[in-house]
This record gives structure tokens, sequence and C-alpha cells, in this order.
């Protein structure tokens, strides 16, 4: 009698801790929610803030080009610009949130299959004793009554099910965990590109609060713009090294960059501008392009279509440079418009018939422009106005047009500023 109400008392006091951690983890769950809560709330109001901005700059840039009116227009970016920097921090708060709770998510599945299969075990051990010391026929065979029979049978049939049950949830408990798992490494992914976005837009400032600087001492020396064609042409050509100097670092100058813009314009409708913009974002968020290995930086998954297009390019894929991985998630994109293997074998006949390379090569810069024309065509942007060219840098980042995240929305919104800087640029040398 004695040991019973001990081994009772034992069972409740680890039911009552039981308790207490389940009431722990509510309160921690509501806790991050109401703090996602709030960053998306701030996240909305700073993107409301961006598009008013953006509204002001189109219409003062259709007004006449004063030094008054370009100093307004830059202040204007500059301030939108760092309001993209606030979301873009706000938005990797708000990740580093998700990534915390679906690790602790993960925690308590790990936590719960541990407990599933202890469970599963002790009643594979109920079922065995149910199976040598009482089943139906040693019942029956020893003279026992037929209720008791029944009841033996009965009890061996609960315990099965009971542990059919407990096996489903088990497996049930697997999936759940490998889908936990994908979505953590899709949120680190996210946390990665957000990382090179924020520095890009800090470049991007930068740039902007020289050219205002710039604009304020013409402005104070009243200096009339240059007339002479070659100066003019000089000068463009020196403001749009400024605005691709991330495509030149991996060898593609403004001259290869506007002719090829061209050409692939021709010839897919996309905007030249937008494309080069694209291609100038890509190049920023892979400036590690050319610095990794396949094994090493590539995931496995691409590794099959990497060593056949190695085949038939005849290079060597040990010595082929793709992207490095960054903190998260894996690298190995491809040449200047960082295509991964597989998206390439999607678009590699395409990019042949309209370049006349058979076969197309990624590390070409002509097959590279040809290539992310080709895809941004296909999702609308050959329509040429701003919403076709946003959904298309929004499935060019993320696979979906209709993409809501802070990535999609900075992603898309530098993409845009940049064409119209580069837009720009061209016409004022017109």
């Amino acid at each position: 009698m004695r040991i019973v109400l001990i081994l009772t008392i034992f069972f409740f006091a680890i039911l009552s801790g039981a308790f207490v951690y389940a009431d722990s983890l509510i309160g921690q769950k509501d806790t991050l929610q109401a703090d996602l809560d709030t960053k998306r709330i701030e996240i909305e109001r700073l993107e409301q803030e961006i598009e008013k901005y953006r509204k002001d700059i189109v219409q003062n840039q259709g007004r006449a080009q004063t030094f008054q009116s370009r100093i307004n227009v830059l202040l204007q970016q500059i301030k939108k610009k760092n309001l993209e920097i606030r979301l873009i921090a706000r938005a990797l708060d708000e990740i580093k949130l998700q990534i915390k709770k679906t690790e602790r998510s993960l925690d308590e599945t790990v936590k719960d299959i541990i407990a599933q299969r202890a469970f599963l075990a002790e009643q594979v051990r109920a079922l065995d004793e149910q199976r040598i010391d009482k089943t139906a026929f040693f019942v029956f065979f020893q003279g026992g009554k037929l209720s008791d029979t029944l009841q033996a049978v009965q009890s061996i049939l609960a315990v099965q099910d009971k542990t059919k049950q407990a096996y489903d949830t088990l497996q049930s408990l697997k999936e759940k965990l490998s889908g936990q798992k994908e979505t953590l490494q899709e949120q680190r992914d996210e946390q990665s590109k957000i990382l090179a976005l924020q520095e890009s837009q800090r470049k991007e400032i930068q740039v902007k609060e020289r050219e205002h600087e710039t604009l304020l001492q013409e402005a104070k020396q009243k200096a009339k713009k240059l007339t002479s064609l070659v100066e003019l042409s000089k000068g463009t050509i020196e403001k749009l090294k400024n605005e691709i100097y991330a495509l030149q670092r991996i060898g593609v100058t403004v001259q290869d960059a506007l002719r090829l813009g061209a050409l692939v314009a021709e010839r897919t409708g996309v905007r030249a501008a937008f494309l080069i913009a694209v291609l100038e974002v890509e190049s920023r968020l892979g400036l590690n392009v050319g610095k990794g290995t396949y094994k090493k930086d590539m995931n496995p998954n691409q590794h099959e279509a990497f060593l056949a297009l190695m085949r038939e390019l005849g290079r060597d894929p040990e010595t082929t440079p793709v992207s490095k991985k960054p903190s998260y998630g894996w690298g190995g994109a491809m040449g200047p418009a960082q295509f991964l293997p597989q998206t390439w074998n999607g678009y590699k006949e395409e990019v042949a018939r309209l370049t006349g390379h058979n076969p197309p090569n990624p590390w070409n810069i002509e097959d590279a422009f040809m290539a992310s024309g080709v895809k941004l065509s296909r999702n609308g942007a050959s329509a040429k106005t701003v919403e076709s060219e946003r959904r298309a840098a929004k499935i060019y980042i993320s696979g979906n047009p209709n993409c809501t995240r802070a990535i999609c929305n900075s992603y898309s919104n530098m993409v845009l500023d940049k064409a119209r800087d580069i837009e720009d640029t061209l016409k004022n040398n017109q």
C-alpha cells in the first residue's frame, strides 16, 4: 500500500511539472507571436511611406530638370532609401523572430517524437505480454470461462489498436519535423538575402548623397551644363559606372551592359534599363560570384545538372567557379545572371536560338544577359509597365509574382529604382 502511495505521488509530481512546462511554452509562443504582429504592422507602415515617396519622385522627375528640381528628387530618393533600410531592418527582425519560432517548434516536435517513441515501445511490450500470458487460447484451454476468453481477446485488440495509433502518430510527427526543417532552411536563406539587400541599400544611399553634394556644388558655382557631346558622354559613362559597379566586378563594362541590354531588348521586348538593373542587383546579392566550387557551395540536388552542363561545355567542374554559399543556405549560382544549373536547363534552348550559341554558356556575358531577358519576358516584363516589371522582379527573386514578403518588396523596389536611374542617365545623354 505504501509503495502504491509513493508511486501515485511521483506520477502526479511529473504530471504537474509537464503542465508547468506546457504553460511556459504557450507563454513563449504568445510573446513571439505578439512580437511578429508588431513587426508586420511596422513593415506595412514603412511600405506605405515608401510608396508615397516613390510617387513624389515620379511626379518631380516629370517636371523641368532645373538644379532645384533635381536636388529635390535626390533628397526624396535619399529619404526613400533610408526608409528602405529601416524596412529591411524590420524585415530582418521579423525573420529572426520567425526563425526563433520555428526552432522552438522544432524542439517541441523532437520532444513529442521522443515521447511517442517511448509510448510506442511500451505498447509493443504490452502487446508481447498479452500474446504470451493472456491469449484467448491460453484462457480457454485452462478451463476459463467464455467471458474471460472474450475479455482477453478484447484486451489484445485494444493494445493492438493503441500500438497502431502510436505508430501513425510517430510517422505524422516525423513528417512534421521534416517540414519544419525545410521551413527553417527557407527562413535562413531569406535572412541571408535580406542582409545582402541591406548592405546594397547602404551603398546606394552613399552614391545618392555624393550625387546630391555634387549638385549642390554645381548650383553654388552656377555651373552650366556641358554642351560638348564628347565631354557629356564621358560624364554619362562615369555616372553609369556608379550605377552598375557590381556588374563591373564580374567583368561587364558599361559599354557591354548597354550594348547587350539593347540587343536583348530588341529580341525579348524587355526594357534594356530594367534588364541591366536586375542583373546589377543580382550581382550585388551574389558579391562572391566566381569564388565558390560546386562540391563545397552548391546544393547536392543540383550536382547532376551541373556536371551534365560541364560535359556539354567541355569545362572542368573542379575549376569552374560558382557563387559561394552565404551564412545560411546554398550558393552554386552560375555567371552574371546567377542561374542555378536546373534553372538554366529551362532556358538554354531559347537562349541558343536567340544568340546562335549552341550550346549556350551561363558564363558568357551575352548568353547570361539573354537568359535573364528571356526569363523576365516570360514573366511579363515585356509589357514595360511599372506593375508588370514589379511582378517580374518578384518572380525573379521568389518565384511568386504576388509575393508580399519584405524581401520581395525591397528587391523589386531596388530594381525599379535602379532601372529609373539608368534610364534617366541615358536620356540626359540624348
